[in-house]
């Protein structure tokens, strides 16, 4: 079990939305949606070897205290990201252990770094 203590960093929370631009084309943009308290670890042996070799993939793990808000990324992960020190990451898999919604472990892949400036678009290297 973490401690509260162990939830020291910050990530934000982004949501991928479909807006239109001048010229009436879909663009996709990053939407914040919240700053959470997260315990922060790269994924273990044990983690590669459960999922098999998709899970190369992973770069990092994410622990974060379970809210509301955490049913729909639950659901429909793949329109979400998250934020960590300016790196984007898509969320390959959830974890809501055991189903007690006390915390969510979201395991994330980098896609870009991210300089905050609402032009760029952090997803283009992740189709």
């Amino acid at each position: 079990m973490l401690n509260p203590g162990d939830f020291k960093y910050m990530v934000d929370i982004l949501e991928i939305t479909t807006v239109q631009n001048e010229v009436l084309s879909d663009t996709k943009q990053l939407t914040k949606l919240c700053s959470v308290h997260a315990y922060v670890n790269s994924p273990s042996r044990r983690d590669n070897e459960q999922a098999g070799a998709e899970n190369q993939e992973i770069d990092i793990i994410f622990t974060v205290r379970y809210s509301k808000m955490f049913k729909d990324i639950l659901i429909r992960k793949q329109d979400f990201r998250v934020m960590f020190e300016g790196v984007v990451y898509k969320i390959k898999y959830t974890d809501n252990f055991k189903f007690k919604n006390e915390t969510i472990r979201l395991s994330c892949k980098a896609v870009t770094k991210y300089s905050g400036k609402a032009e760029e678009n952090p997803t283009a290297a992740d189709p």
